[in-house]
């Protein structure tokens, strides 16, 4: 039979045999695949666990096997595929959606991809951009950029600032990281995590455990002003307005970070170089004024630990599989890491979610794919 696919409609068949062509309608409306044995409940159950609880497709092939369903590795792969790319239309609104913050934070981790080639894994870059003022992620990956020299499967500058070409926000959050950078030159404000001050002055507890201690016990005080903050908001009854958490933290955190500024630039005179207690003076030094420039930020947190949470289903998942097959596949991944992790940012149960976006997508316009983010959608 040929087949003519109308878009939101049921399929209608025409006969071979059939002089007229008489267009006859099919009972069933068309699903994400089309003729497939397997139901949307299924194929959410298994881009979930792969997902979300970082099973293997050949595990799931293995226990599925065991409850009387056979399925081959081939299928597997064209239904985890076939999912991800219904979703993608999601994932570009919710990455807008990102990109519109007013306050950012990044952070990355590496990607095996398999080079058959060169029959060994190569390096990518899989990079989470998490709205301050929602939670929300989107995962995006650092593929080769042809035609730019220099630019390989990592997180350079270039491939960053292609990455934010359409944030429009005022400030950043992230690491040490040289390829953030650029974002000082662009007007933005550009604000280090304290937690990566913090944790070089707490690998030097071993080895210089006098300064090092002095170092934890200033991060620790800096740290308490927070918690300061949340105690006034809970005796007060309310939140603090920008100009009062911006006023509170100057009066109380700056001085801190004054002094351990002080401090450090007095017993870095006397350090090895090749020390870690030196590397974590000097590096205090170095960013100092980034680390501070959440003083000046109401809503912007001291560390970017949020963030690192949430890279950390993509990390647990790695660990699990190990490598992606291919470049189309890293970015399959970012666009269920992007939409799982905004289904636990807002505590909605993803398979049910994704069970729902699959049974409705297709008959869904255009103009209200939105109502299907995880932001809009509501769990009957």
């Amino acid at each position: 039979a040929k087949y003519f696919v109308q878009p939101y409609a049921f399929p209608t068949i025409v006969r071979k045999d059939d002089v007229d062509e008489k267009q006859l309608r099919h009972p069933r409306a068309q699903g994400v695949t089309w003729k497939s044995p397997y139901s949307e409940e299924l194929r959410a159950q298994i881009v979930t666990e792969k997902y979300v609880f970082h099973m293997p497709a050949n595990r799931q092939i293995k226990r599925m096997s065991k409850d009387g369903l056979d399925m081959s590795a081939s299928t597997m792969d064209d239904i985890i595929e076939i999912t991800c790319d219904t979703v993608e239309s999601l994932y570009k609104l919710q990455w807008q959606r990102v990109m519109k913050s007013r306050l950012l934070a990044a952070d990355g981790s590496p990607m095996p991809v398999l080079d058959n080639e060169k029959h060994k894994t190569v390096k990518q870059y899989m990079i989470d951009y998490r709205s301050i003022d929602t939670g929300i992620p989107v995962f995006l990956s650092t593929p080769p950029m042809e035609g730019i020299k220099g630019v390989g499967n990592g997180r350079g500058k270039k491939i960053i600032e292609a990455n934010l070409s359409e944030w429009t926000g005022q400030a950043l959050l992230c690491d040490a990281y040289a390829g953030y950078d650029w974002v000082k030159k662009s007007g933005r404000i550009l604000c280090r995590c304290d937690a990566h001050a913090r944790r070089k002055m707490e690998s030097a507890l071993k080895e210089n455990p006098g300064l090092a201690k002095i170092g934890m016990t200033l991060h620790q005080q800096i740290y308490a002003v927070e918690d300061m903050i949340k105690a006034e908001e809970k005796s007060m009854g309310r939140k603090m307005t920008s100009e009062e958490k911006v006023q509170f933290r100057n009066d109380n955190a700056k001085p801190l970070w004054t002094n351990l500024k002080l401090w450090c630039e007095k017993e870095i005179l006397h350090l090895p170089h090749e020390s870690k207690i030196f590397d974590a003076m000097n590096y205090l030094l170095r960013h100092y004024d980034e680390l501070i420039a959440y003083l000046d930020i109401a809503d912007m947190p001291l560390d970017n630990t949020d963030t690192e949470r949430s890279i950390r289903e993509m990390v647990m998942g790695r660990q699990a599989y190990l490598y992606c097959r291919n470049y189309e596949a890293v970015d399959r991944a970012c666009i269920m890491y992007s939409m799982f992790g905004a289904c636990k940012v807002l505590g909605k149960n993803p398979e049910r979610w994704l069970t729902y976006v699959l049974k409705h997508i297709d008959t869904t316009p255009k103009e209200d794919l939105h109502k299907l983010l995880p932001e809009e959608w509501e769990d009957a």
